[in-house]
């Protein structure tokens, strides 16, 4: 299977553009006020009622520019019509701005001369900016960054086809696997990824598309670095307590399997005696004599994790999503449990939907491991900020104190 380069959502690019377009209409309004009021007037008005209607001026104009499919990507991309739409757009704002300081009667209270700035800077900024940005989303599209993602089931004649088209025109469409259950004696034509349970399995593993990565990304680098901020001073005080009770390191760092089987190395506080990074690797027990007295307490606690958040701010981790295991363990449980791999299309997490429900610590048996598994994938499929943030509620209270070993 190729490697997972998320292409940019075009969802993403209307909305961004519609918040930046509503800004400069803000904007213009502030700099007119400057230039004729301040400069050319040299008046001294409240600046705040001429950003009031800039405000609100931004906010009709880009309702104008919606309702006229400008935020639609294939306009966005395109020069042909895009000034037509703006124009037309702010002629209608400056008529609803007219019509309201009418009706309202305050009409009179701004300048005509800084009315005429506002829209002119505002139509001349909007109509530069869409059209570099037309430029540069059609340099993007050739490069494959808006490419549409396809799965193929079937392995014949017309797959072939259809790999050969998205190789001579991989900017608009990228095959992300080809699947198939033939009969013993057919012939193949291209290579297959798996059958159709395979092909169900993945259509149905990354929530996180349009604004998903995006949001989540912010919660991590927001969240992530308060807590570290936060634990700092508690930190320092695990690290002496750690090099007072036992001889080696403070941290302990191993290898894992990150997003899409990337390796990265976990931090931990260490816990005990040895520092396991093999390919075999036995998981800590109950009364395990490897584990340090100030190790038995973090790892009950799971404050040993806090260390990962330096992972989270690296980008290697995030807050919430599936447990990262140690790569040996990977390479035995996937060889024992269908749709294991599964859980590696998103992050790994400090913390998980598996572990506030209580499927946390040794995970000595397929069917503890099962239990873990299926709650990881559950999460992924039913992905949410708000999600995050109930897991991220529910850890204090359910997700750290146990009894288990880790």
């Amino acid at each position: 299977m190729p490697p997972d380069n998320r292409p940019i959502s075009k969802r993403v690019i209307g909305d961004a553009v519609t918040a930046v377009d509503a800004l400069i209409v803000f904007v213009a309004a502030i700099i007119a006020k400057w230039f004729y009021i301040g400069a050319v007037l040299q008046s001294d008005q409240d600046i705040i009622p001429y950003a009031a209607v800039g405000g609100v001026g931004g906010v009709v104009a880009v309702l104008a520019f919606h309702f006229q499919g400008l935020y639609v990507f294939e306009t966005l991309a395109r020069p042909r019509g895009q000034t037509r739409r703006l124009l037309a757009g702010l002629v209608l704002t400056a008529l609803a701005v007219v019509t309201a300081g009418y009706l309202l009667k305050i009409g009179e209270a701004y300048s005509r001369g800084w009315f005429i700035s506002w829209i002119s800077l505002s139509a001349l900024t909007l109509v530069v900016f869409h059209l570099v940005l037309g430029r540069v989303l059609r340099r993007w599209t050739a490069k494959g960054l808006f490419a549409r993602r396809v799965l193929v089931y079937g392995s014949g004649a017309i797959a072939a086809r259809l790999t050969e088209k998205a190789a001579g025109d991989g900017a608009q469409l990228q095959i992300r696997g080809i699947f198939d259950d033939p009969e013993s004696d057919a012939a193949t034509r291209v290579a297959v990824a798996g059958g159709l349970a395979d092909l169900i399995a993945y259509a149905r593993e990354n929530p996180l598309d349009d604004w998903g990565p995006i949001l989540k990304a912010i919660e991590d680098r927001a969240i992530g670095l308060v807590a570290l901020i936060l634990f700092a001073p508690f930190m320092l005080l695990v690290a002496l307590a750690i090099k007072l009770d036992s001889r080696g390191p403070v941290f302990f760092r191993q290898r894992r399997h990150g997003f899409n089987h990337q390796i990265f190395h976990v931090y931990k506080f260490r816990t005990m005696s040895v520092t396991e990074d093999g390919p075999v690797i036995l998981q800590a027990k109950r009364d395990d004599p490897r584990i340090t007295r100030v190790g038995r307490f973090l790892r009950r606690t799971s404050l040993d994790e806090l260390p990962q958040l330096i992972n989270v701010l690296q980008g290697d981790m995030s807050l919430v999503g599936p447990r990262p295991h140690a790569l040996s363990h990977n390479d035995h449980y996937s060889t024992l449990l269908e749709r294991y791999a599964n859980r590696h299309r998103v992050k790994p997490g400090m913390t998980g939907w598996a572990q506030v429900k209580g499927f946390r610590g040794e995970t000595e048996t397929p069917a503890k491991m099962k239990a873990r598994i299926d709650h990881d994938l559950y999460y992924i499929e039913n992905w949410s900020l708000w999600f995050d943030i109930k897991i991220l509620a529910m850890t204090p209270f359910f997700g750290l104190v146990g009894s288990n070993a880790r």
